[in-house]
């Protein structure tokens, strides 16, 4: 602000020195104003200043941590995330990098013990009699024996009450064990199947038998489903029905990012139109013919009933639906909805961290971090936000300082000492070309 009204006293007097410049095409003044022109773009460039912050939740356990970008928090931001930093008690930037979430998470393969109730080895066989508790379907066992390199026949059975055995698999050779420092695994493959017990059945022939010390079984443990995109709060439309248009206005509470709409449609039942997506309104429907559309979709009765738009923060958005010769359809509700962003960030306990946002002059930061996101766990704890709160004067400065950039106030005070300077020298130089024009 220092910097703007410092400029704002000497716009006449430029305004003035380059349309005389113009008249008398003097090197000097050129050469000044491209100084002057280039000292503004250089001042420009140093007084981004990030607008508002909020706390984190405090730190219980050094690790990675995940900060979600709620609808709340994206009306401040832009919708490229490249303005919002994470800060700690120091006001140092901490590294993050930025990820979209979505429901294609990939599963999980678990090995579980299973418990054995009865193992015994008569004559040339053992038999081993597990308890499958959750009557999960099953189609594995991993068999643990002390190591060896032996080869075996086996067989495996199936019973709800240890009575009646039923044959899954027979003839089964066990061979070619995966050895480790203490033991090797037998992997088994059958059908799969859920009984409440399984009999293996080891045939030893005139060999020892061999040292069993567990049976397990891997199962694909599918993560909870997280769905790509969050619902924005409430919004407010209204639908306008014409001969063959309808146009629907719908006004967000807040800028929030917007990347789909869910479309709820009360009647008819069966319908198939095409939607015209914009996020301005010029004025009535012939001007909005004329607009080229951010988005074109066709809405149907055999669709989802969601459809992606190109991500904006617009808070009014428009839709133009054509009806051709059908009656207008009667929209129920719609909702927006936004990418589920996160960011995540090695954070250390004890610390306290801020994040700062809304820097319209702010890029992409380049952190270290990016390099090394393979190495960052698939479920991470998330941290809630505090209440959002608007930098202005003092605080802002704050700001500025916690990005280390102390340098920013004494350049901008360099910045005003230099035009001051070229508008005077300007002024003197105008001056004297204009006696030599106009000697009177």
């Amino acid at each position: 602000m220092l910097l703007l009204s410092c400029l704002g006293s000497y716009c006449s007097r430029f305004h003035l020195c380059i349309n005389v410049s113009k008249k008398l095409s003097s090197k000097m003044c050129r050469k000044r104003i491209n100084l002057i022109v280039l000292t503004l773009l250089l001042s420009c460039t140093m007084t981004a200043q990030f607008r508002n912050k909020c706390d984190l939740d405090s730190i219980k356990e050094s690790g990675f941590y995940s900060i979600l970008v709620s609808p709340r928090l994206s009306e401040y931001i832009k919708t490229d995330l490249s303005d919002i930093r994470i800060a700690d008690q120091r006001g140092q930037w901490v590294p993050h990098i930025l990820s979209w979430l979505n429901a294609r998470a990939s599963t999980v393969v678990v090995s579980s013990v299973m418990p054995i109730l009865y193992k015994e080895t008569i004559n040339s066989q053992t038999t081993i009699i597990i308890k499958n508790g959750q009557l999960a379907i099953l189609s594995n066992f991993l068999i643990r024996i002390k190591n060896t390199s032996a080869n075996r026949f086996a067989s495996i059975s199936g019973s709800d009450d240890k009575l009646s055995w039923f044959t899954i698999t027979d003839s089964l050779l066990l061979k070619d064990p995966q050895i480790y420092p203490d033991s090797s695994f037998f992997h088994i493959l059958f059908p799969p199947v859920a009984y409440q017990y399984f009999r293996i059945v080891i045939f030893n022939g005139k060999n020892d038998p061999l040292n069993v010390q567990d049976v397990l079984t891997e199962q694909e443990d599918l993560p909870e489903k997280v769905e790509r995109f969050i619902s924005n709060p409430a919004n407010d439309f209204s639908q306008t029905d014409s001969s063959h248009f309808t146009l629907i206005k719908i006004e967000n509470k807040n800028h929030f990012h917007v990347a789909r709409l869910r479309i709820v449609v009360a009647s008819p039942k069966y319908f198939d139109r095409q939607v015209a997506f914009y996020t301005t309104y010029p004025g009535s429907i012939q001007q909005l013919l004329q607009t080229v559309p951010d988005q074109e979709f066709a809405i149907s009765t055999n669709s989802s009933g969601e459809y992606e738009v190109p991500c904006n923060k617009s808070k009014s958005l428009v839709l133009l639906i054509r009806n051709k010769d059908n009656p207008p359809l009667k929209l129920r509700s719609i909702i927006t909805m936004q990418e589920r962003k996160q960011l995540i960030a090695y954070l250390e306990k004890g610390k306290r961290y801020q994040l700062f946002f809304n820097d319209s002059l702010a890029g992409f930061p380049d952190y270290d971090l990016q390099r090394f996101k393979d190495t960052i766990p698939k479920t991470l704890s998330v941290l809630n936000i505090g209440e959002i709160e608007f930098l202005t004067g003092h605080s802002a400065t704050s700001a500025i300082k916690k990005d280390n950039r102390w340098w920013i106030w004494p350049t901008i005070i360099a910045v005003v000492l230099l035009l001051a300077y070229f508008t005077m020298s300007l002024a003197r130089d105008v001056n004297k070309q204009s006696k030599r024009v106009d000697p009177l």
